[in-house]
């Protein structure tokens, strides 16, 4: 009678470990599924504000595009322009 109930236990805890296995690699893949989502997402954002051309009065000025990055005013790269 013993081995009976041990047997349906462990064949009980068996089952419970293969659920409880089961669902933890289910939501590992949901997690990288949320968070691929999320970065294609913004992948697309910046994508699209990158192609859009460029608005306002900087863009109109003669030497736009032309002034180096790391210039700043006052700074050692301000005389040479």
């Amino acid at each position: 009678m013993g081995r009976i109930i041990g047997t349906i236990l462990g064949a009980i805890l068996a089952t419970r470990l293969a659920f409880m296995a089961a669902s933890g690699i289910f939501a590992t893949l949901k997690t990288f599924l949320f968070i691929g989502l999320i970065a294609i997402a913004v992948f697309i954002v910046v994508w699209l504000v990158a192609r859009r051309p460029r608005r306002g009065w900087v863009a109109e000025l003669p030497f736009a595009g032309s002034v180096p990055v790391s210039g700043r005013a006052g700074g050692p790269s301000a005389a040479r322009i």
